[in-house]
């Protein structure tokens, strides 16, 4: 979704996007998927890397924030 449409979800929405992938190969291709998604993403960025202890990714968000501030 992120790639495609430029939606990141919340954490709490992307249990029911990752439920929707199990689901959908169990489906006829007629059959509709319906997922609400809520929050904002990029939010959880931080706290997604921190718990993930992905310091590249978190020195990439970090440098990303400042590089956006000087720019303003």
């Amino acid at each position: 979704m992120a790639k495609t449409e430029g939606i990141i979800p919340a954490l709490e929405s992307s249990h029911a996007v990752a439920e929707a992938i199990k689901l959908a190969p169990k489906l006829k291709k007629s059959d509709v998927i319906v997922v609400n998604l809520s929050g904002r993403g990029d939010k959880d960025l931080f706290i997604l890397a921190k718990a993930l202890g992905d310091d590249k990714f978190m020195d990439f968000l970090k440098s990303y924030i400042n590089d956006d501030e000087q720019n303003r």
